[in-house]
């Protein structure tokens, strides 16, 4: 994946610069990677002869955050997330049936993590914060055709539908939300720490969509 590596350039400089500093017991700004385990569990409370519902849908996640302190335990900034994955469909004419489709999310939004316990090398902190999500997918979409009988002798006109051949369609689908999280990390260097990550994401009109679970690169400088 194109942002694999892009993370990757920016993760390398940094980290080569990430060493001990003895005046470095305050640094201002945070540098954060994670990625991992990314569950679409939205379709798992829906209802519908489709393979696509009463299901989790696993894929995978890579997030990346900047972040400013604003406080001894306090930060601010922003967060950038892409989640993939496959998810069966089924359209109602029976066209397609159990097929995949890839779907995409981009969660970008600001965040604010609060550092609540640190002793020695490991620490504890919880984030959350307003996000926007981006959801691109495909759907089955028909042509209609409508056919227009007369019955007689009442001379009657009803209206018939009919759906003609299904076709592929590409969506995109916006939606405001909140993320909410907490993180474990040990201390490696003063400025480079590793940890592991366990989050949820919540949508205004669809509630509990996605949770997400991984490991963290965190560098601070």
């Amino acid at each position: 994946m194109k942002i694999n590596t892009l993370i990757l350039l920016i993760l390398l400089p940094i980290l080569c610069q990430a060493q001990p500093h003895e005046k470095d017991n305050n640094p201002r700004f945070m540098f954060q990677y994670s990625g991992g385990y990314f569950a679409d569990v939205f379709f798992r409370n829906a209802s519908y002869d489709n393979p696509a519902f009463n299901r989790v849908h696993h894929g995978n996640y890579h997030q990346i955050e900047g972040l400013m302190r604003t406080s001894n335990t306090l930060w601010a900034g922003i967060m950038y997330r892409q989640a993939v994955l496959q998810r069966p469909f089924s359209d109602p004419g029976g066209f397609f049936w159990n097929q995949q489709q890839k779907v995409v999310y981009w969660h970008l939004g600001l965040l604010t993590r609060k550092d609540f316990f640190q002793a020695s090398k490991h620490s504890l902190s919880i984030s959350g914060g307003p996000l926007i999500r981006s959801l691109a997918a495909v759907r089955i979409e028909y042509l209609d055709e409508l056919q227009l009988n007369t019955i007689n002798p009442s001379g009657d006109t009803i209206r018939i539908r009919t759906l003609a051949e299904p076709y592929v369609k590409e969506s995109r689908e916006l939606d405001l939300g909140l993320t909410a999280g907490a993180e474990y990390l040990y201390a490696l260097t003063p400025c480079l720490r590793l940890g592991i990550q366990a989050q949820a994401s919540f949508m205004m009109f669809y509630g509990l969509e996605s949770l997400q679970t991984g490991a963290i690169i965190r560098t601070l400088f």
